[in-house]
């Protein structure tokens, strides 16, 4: 097709989800999208090396208006993800030559903040809920214990006792004072 001119590819590597942190591998996924024509072919390279295993690309590129876009994924092993350096290149014929265009990405220390990150904020949710049900337990077993105050004022307690009305009273405020501080804490770590 003449009508459209001949744009070379941008090359991106993705990094590893978050969701990986724990995998014993870690997916790489190269995109190289907004070139015209579509004649290119990627390959992976691991320090320089080129690595044929645990690659998968896109049988054809994919055209999204003008241009076209191919993704390309490599899987590899957390420890070299953590230790080595990637790199997609995608070579490209505009026609008369043959291109190559690159992106390089080395793991380490991006793969620890990331992981880091995410095991922490699970973390800080999974105590969150145990207090939470904890709060909730204690402020269940108040109100029992208020209930049975209520209960027992009203089958044993004559109803001018002043002595059954004071116990009652202080029953009350108890809970009250409880259940204000249950909602402080919850709303502190909330």
């Amino acid at each position: 097709d003449l009508n459209y001119n001949v744009t070379a590819p941008t090359v991106k590597i993705l990094p590893p989800s978050s969701k990986e942190c724990k995998n014993k591998k870690k997916t790489l996924v190269c995109v190289a999208s907004g070139f015209y024509p579509d004649h290119v072919s990627v390959f992976w390279q691991i320090d320089e090396v080129t690595e044929t295993n645990g690659v998968a690309t896109d049988n054809n590129a994919v055209r999204k208006n003008e241009s076209y876009s191919i993704t390309s994924r490599l899987r590899v092993s957390a420890k070299d993800w953590r230790s080595r350096t990637f790199t997609c290149t995608v070579t490209f014929f505009n026609g008369t030559d043959y291109k190559q265009y690159s992106d390089s990405l080395k793991g380490s220390v991006f793969d620890m903040i990331v992981c880091a990150k995410s095991s922490g904020s699970s973390l800080m949710t999974s105590q969150a809920g145990k207090l939470s049900y904890a709060v909730f337990l204690a402020k269940s077993s108040l109100y029992a214990l208020f209930i049975t105050a209520l209960v027992w004022k009203l089958k044993v307690c004559p109803t001018s006792s002043p002595a059954c009305t004071m116990y009652l009273c202080h029953v009350c405020w108890f809970v009250l004072i409880q259940t204000v501080m249950c909602v402080v804490i919850l709303i502190l770590i909330s």
